[in-house]
C-alpha cells in the first residue's frame, strides 16, 4: 500500500492510495484546498483535499494518459494541468503532450494534445494576461 503524507505545522496526515501511484509532481493551494497532480496507474491524476488531507475528490483523466506534471489555477477559478500523454515505444519517433482544464469539482472543461517529434512532454504552464496559456 502506498501512502501520501501531508505535513502541516506539527501535524502529519496520511492518505492511502490503493493503486499504482507514481507520485505527485506539484501541489498548489487554492483557498482551503490542496490540488495535487501526478500519475496514478499511468494516467493523469489530480487530487483535491481540504487542509487536513481529507479527500474532496480524486480523478484520473485516462483519455490523456501518462502523467500530469504541472498545474495552475486560472483566472476564472478553474484548474489547468499539463504533462506527458503517452510513453512511446522505443522505436517510435513521436510522443505527445497534453493540457486539460477542469473546474473545482474536477469536471473536464476542455483538453487538447499535441504530437511532437522525439520524446517530448509539457513540463510547465502559465496563463498570460489575455487569458491564453503558454505550455513549455
Amino acid at each position: 500500500m502506498q501512502q501520501l503524507i501531508f505535513a502541516q505545522s506539527e501535524y502529519y496526515h496520511t492518505l492511502d492510495l490503493n493503486a499504482n501511484w507514481n507520485g505527485m509532481n506539484k501541489a498548489i493551494v487554492s483557498g482551503n484546498d490542496f490540488i495535487m497532480c501526478g500519475s496514478l496507474n499511468d494516467n493523469f491524476f489530480v487530487l483535491n483535499t481540504d487542509d487536513f488531507a481529507n479527500p474532496k475528490w480524486a480523478k484520473t483523466f485516462d483519455s490523456l494518459g501518462k502523467e500530469a506534471i504541472d498545474i495552475i489555477a486560472d483566472y476564472n477559478g478553474n484548474y489547468v494541468a499539463c504533462g506527458a500523454i503517452e510513453q512511446p515505444p522505443i522505436w517510435s519517433t513521436t510522443s505527445s503532450w497534453g493540457v486539460i482544464s477542469f473546474n473545482r469539482q474536477g469536471d473536464t472543461l476542455w483538453s487538447m494534445s499535441h504530437p511532437e517529434p522525439g520524446d517530448s512532454y509539457a513540463t510547465g504552464i502559465t496563463q498570460l494576461i489575455d487569458s491564453s496559456f503558454i505550455v513549455v
